[in-house]
């Protein structure tokens, strides 16, 4: 099973903005981004390649 190519895209666009706030010390920034694009993994999460 895939996800959907929005959904992949929205997850790796948040975990880039995720990295760069990493990398510019904006570590709120960076849990909140991470967190979202997991809440938007669907169930169970640690089964999506995308959870990594």
């Amino acid at each position: 099973m895939e996800l959907s190519d929005e959904l992949y895209d929205r997850i790796e666009e948040l975990s880039e903005t995720g990295n760069e706030a990493m990398e510019s010390e904006d570590y709120a920034k960076a849990i909140s981004c991470f967190q979202e694009a997991l809440d938007i993994l669907p169930e169970p999460k640690e089964d999506w390649e995308a959870y990594l």
